[in-house]
């Protein structure tokens, strides 16, 4: 979640610090990440929030952003992804919590 970090903490990868009283909050950065990226290109009727009728698009993370420290959030790891109204994304520790563990002895 290197982007939300980006916007969060003004810290790249590497903890370089650039641009820091262009600081947002998690709040702000998740929205400028889903229904302004879809107002941007006029595509807010049909994506950027889950409604109905809207094309359904979301992750499901192993943590709250809201309660991460802005320099952490890089490690925020995504579990899920819906595309379209499709799992198109599962993590492996997603898989086993589902699963169980005998999901480690079918996939070797």
């Amino acid at each position: 979640m290197m982007w939300l970090q980006s916007q969060v903490a003004r810290t790249d990868m590497n903890g370089n610090k650039w641009g820091l009283n262009q600081r947002i909050r998690v709040r702000e950065a998740i929205r400028c990440g889903t229904i302004q990226r879809a107002y941007a290109p006029f595509e807010e009727a049909q994506k950027g929030s889950i409604e109905p009728g809207k094309l359904a698009g979301l992750i499901v993370l192993d943590r709250d952003p809201l309660a991460a420290d802005p320099s952490s959030l890089i490690r925020v790891a995504v579990e899920r992804r819906v595309v379209g109204g499709k799992w198109v994304y599962e993590s492996w520790q997603a898989r086993v919590l589902k699963e169980g563990p005998s999901i480690s002895r079918r996939l070797v």
